[in-house]
């Protein structure tokens, strides 16, 4: 169950510490509030705690993620971009894909995928303080290349991906957030 690619001890001890806390914080309370009464068990509670994990979904949001970024990678380059780097991080946070356009734009790219619309359009993902983080995180990379941005036109883009893993993905390329 969590041998799942790379990270799965890093998963496996991430879910054994939110299954200690589930099952400390039921422990203190029927310590502290005579009322409450342990009537299943310590093994019961175990059982319990592996069931109320974090969802799992988040590892298909992973992967949806993982592969929203290689189709919106794709499109880019069948646009004429060239990707210059992917997944960068520091300490500000992390660009998708940093591509050169065929006008020597240098596009920061945000890639949000959606296999629906229950959370919002992608588009709306993007908010000041993501667009903030996103203007740090193309400084520090602009920073470790010695690239000064008079020099160079840089630009902060989104890749829009809906696509339920199925049919066809939808990919929309918005240019220049401000």
């Amino acid at each position: 169950m969590f041998g799942l690619g790379q990270g799965g001890r890093a998963r496996k001890a991430e879910f054994m510490s939110y299954a200690n806390t589930v099952e400390t914080s039921h422990k203190a309370s029927t310590e502290t509030n005579p009322r409450c009464h342990d009537t299943v068990g310590d093994s019961a509670l175990r059982t319990v705690g592996q069931i109320v994990s974090p969802p799992r979904n988040n590892l298909h949001n992973r992967q949806l993620g993982m592969a929203g970024e290689e189709v919106a990678a794709e499109s880019l380059k069948a646009a004429g971009y060239v990707i210059v780097d992917r997944n960068w991080r520091c300490r500000a946070g992390e660009v998708d894909i940093v591509a050169l356009s065929p006008e020597g734009v240098l596009g920061f790219v945000e890639v949000k995928t959606r296999s629906n619309h229950r959370h919002g359009l992608p588009i709306e993902a993007i908010t000041m303080k993501k667009l903030a983080r996103m203007r740090r995180v193309m400084g520090a990379w602009l920073a470790q290349r010695d690239i000064v941005p008079v020099h160079r036109a840089v630009s902060l883009d989104l890749c829009s991906v809906d696509w339920d893993g199925h049919g066809e993905p939808v990919v929309k390329h918005l240019q220049g957030l401000k």
